[in-house]
């Protein structure tokens, strides 16, 4: 699959690296077809061990960020020490992602404003 223009051009705006409480997570891009076990389901992963965030490079903008944001949110819960069981942390995840992304997305003035204070 062809990478898009738009999330070249947006992977190479974005920080080599997150960081999240006292871990710093590099970010990193790959061809999900180098790695067979990814499922169709699967967009990233954050392995805590290598503190490295994976995304597939062949998404939309708008699913990438998404996919960042629902990695990162992975890496809150394990920086935060509020590790649930797997199946609750997935769902508690996916559905703060939305939440956290149209709440950032709609009020840009709001968290400027924050961030600066």
């Amino acid at each position: 699959m062809k990478l898009d223009k738009k999330t070249q051009q947006l992977i190479n705006r974005l920080p080599k690296t997150v960081k999240v409480l006292h871990n710093t997570y590099k970010l990193r891009f790959v061809d999900r077809s180098d790695d067979p076990d990814w499922d169709d389901d699967t967009y990233g992963y954050i392995d805590l061990d290598a503190s490295e965030i994976v995304i597939w490079k062949v998404v939309s903008p708008d699913r990438l960020v998404d996919t960042i944001f629902h990695e990162v949110l992975h890496g809150c819960i394990d920086s935060g020490n509020m590790r649930v069981f797997l199946k609750d942390e997935e769902r508690l995840v996916q559905s703060l992602t939305t939440t956290l992304t149209c709440l950032l997305r709609d009020n840009k003035e709001l968290f400027k404003c924050l961030i600066k204070n």
